[in-house]
């Protein structure tokens, strides 16, 4: 059962390849998802692999979360580790592009250091003059943590660095349009035009924030986007329908 990607980069050492070849000898491999079986092909033919995309633990929100007020600046939510490949220089270009613009917004970025430091991501803020408009707001968990989500409009992680980041399902759950890049299992996960948009390249800026200027314009969209979101991980990405689909895997590959 395979949470993670590299097999095939990886493959490329004499050492790794022979290893691979032993692991994956006459087994049978479950996937997050279709668009991850280019990792492994080299060494498990397609009918010997399963596609179980993760499911979370359901979230209600709390009436205090609802009471927000009518009128509120638009607010853009990343909430993953500081890492370049998650697209977190690239969601500040595009906020960058957002400002020239004159739009107003507050763009929020959680989580804990990464490749990426506090002080590296708020020299590079501070560069782009966005000091007013984006914020580090370190690590937020439980109560905090869906306050965030409940207070944001739009969640971003322009992504090529995850397989099946649970945060999106997490975002999804309160009803947020989601924009993601075309990685990984993403594109299960997300239904460019329905429940959100994923952007061809990861790092092209210009493209992160025109979907970011439809969903700030277009305030029903938006929430048509979310409510979608909401309904498709009701149907594919709760915990029990994985545990279920899960099972039935097990049930079939013992036969």
């Amino acid at each position: 059962h395979i949470h993670n990607k590299g097999i095939k980069q990886f493959q490329k050492k004499k050492l790794n390849h022979i290893l691979y070849r032993f692991v994956f000898k006459n087994s049978r491999v479950i996937l997050l998802s279709r668009h991850l079986y280019y990792d492994i092909e080299t060494y498990v033919a397609e009918e010997h692999v399963f596609y179980c995309p993760n499911g979370i633990k359901d979230y209600q929100p709390k009436t205090a979360f609802l009471s927000l007020p009518e009128k509120r600046i638009f607010k853009i939510l990343f909430l993953s580790n500081l890492i370049r490949e998650k697209g977190v220089f690239v969601l500040i270009e595009a906020c960058s592009i957002l400002r020239d613009k004159g739009y107003s917004f507050q763009c929020d970025f959680i989580g804990g250091e990464g490749d990426v430091t506090e002080k590296q991501l708020n020299s590079f803020i501070k560069q782009k003059e966005l000091t007013e408009h984006v914020k580090y707001l370190g690590k937020r968990y439980g109560k905090l943590k869906e306050l965030a989500f409940e207070q944001a409009d739009v969640f971003v992680l322009p992504s090529r660095y995850d397989c099946f980041p649970l945060v999106i399902l997490e975002a999804m759950q309160h009803s947020l349009p989601v924009i993601s890049a075309y990685e990984g299992g993403m594109p299960d996960m997300v239904d460019d035009g329905s429940t959100g948009f994923l952007i061809p390249v990861y790092d092209d800026a210009e493209e992160l924030a025109k979907r970011i200027e439809y969903l700030l314009s277009n305030p029903f969209e938006r929430k048509k986007m979310g409510v979608n979101g909401r309904i498709k991980y009701e149907n594919n990405f709760t915990l029990p329908i994985f545990e279920k689909r899960f099972l039935s895997i097990l049930q079939e590959a013992v036969k």
